[in-house]
């Protein structure tokens, strides 16, 4: 964990060096999906409404290019059916996209577009099934519900206005399995989300 906290604060401060930084906040909702792959059994799943909150920067590395990582608590998971049972999985991680993206003048604001990697760390979450609940245990024992770690690439695009305000849509897919060790299976997220956010501070139209 505390090389994780190292690595993020390493990605802001490197960030904040940069001439041209914006920095705000964001907040949306994840229509998240698991990717279940068994052997066996069939399992199918659907989409489970989350959200995500967090901070996100934005640096002008370019003429019309522009490094944003976030730093977000994102809700994840499920809805999973199998064997005529159905369950609900809702783990929340700690997550870091790095996106580049290209902006381009577009009425009284810019339009944009990129993508780029993520990596996200399982903080807490809830399971529920059959009328009973318990707490996601994250790590990678025989017991455990779910790998600690996820990574995975981002698309994202957007319009932002002069102002700072800004609506953005990404989808998230992961590329890590988080399935536990003792399963024969594979886990991955992915999910589809709609944000607004707000930057504070900087150059806010990202030409000056």
């Amino acid at each position: 964990m505390k090389k994780i906290i190292s690595f993020i604060a390493v990605i802001f401060i490197t960030t904040a060096a940069l001439a041209q930084v914006n920095l705000g906040i964001t907040a949306g909702a994840n229509f998240a999906k698991l990717n279940i792959s068994a052997s066996g059994f069939t399992v199918k799943t659907s989409t489970l409404t989350s959200f995500h909150a967090g901070l996100i920067a934005d640096a002008s590395l370019a003429s019309n290019i522009h490094f944003q990582p976030q730093l977000l608590l994102s809700g994840k998971g499920g809805k999973v059916t199998s064997d005529g049972q159905s369950a609900t999985i809702n783990p929340f991680y700690l997550e870091l996209p790095l996106n580049f993206i290209y902006k381009a003048e577009a009425g009284s604001g810019q339009i944009f577009g990129g993508v780029g990697p993520y990596a996200a760390f399982g903080l807490f979450g809830k399971a529920k099934g059959g009328g009973q609940s318990h707490d996601i245990k994250f790590g990678s024992g025989d017991n455990d519900d779910l790998k600690s770690t996820d990574f995975g690439g981002n698309v994202i695009a957007g319009y932002q206005l002069n102002s700072g305000l800004m609506i953005m849509a990404n989808y998230s897919f992961g590329l890590a399995d988080c399935a536990p060790k003792s399963s024969d299976g594979k886990i991955k997220n992915s999910y589809f989300g709609i944000s607004l956010a707000y930057m504070f501070s900087g150059n806010k139209s990202g030409n000056e």
